[in-house]
């Protein structure tokens, strides 16, 4: 038996993580930036039985910042 197993399921709603969980599962939510997408999924996973969701992201990550006026920013 093990300890930990971790499954990446890429984008799965509640019903498609389903058959994989147990009386111990532990649910995270990857994203890079929260918006209402990221919203959305993890509200629809608490409501339909994972109430102690977990966002993560990776450590260290800023996201882009807006462009500098009169510079390029796209690699030639």
């Amino acid at each position: 038996a093990y300890d930990l197993v971790v499954v990446e399921c890429g984008p799965a709603d509640a019903q498609g993580i389903g058959r994989l969980t147990g009386d111990a599962t532990e649910v995270f939510l990857s994203m890079l930036e929260a918006d209402d997408e990221v919203t959305q999924a993890a509200v629809k996973l608490i409501e339909n039985g994972y109430p102690d969701l977990t966002l993560v992201t990776p450590l260290g990550h800023e996201p882009p910042g807006n462009p500098v006026p009169g510079r390029r920013t796209a690699a030639a």
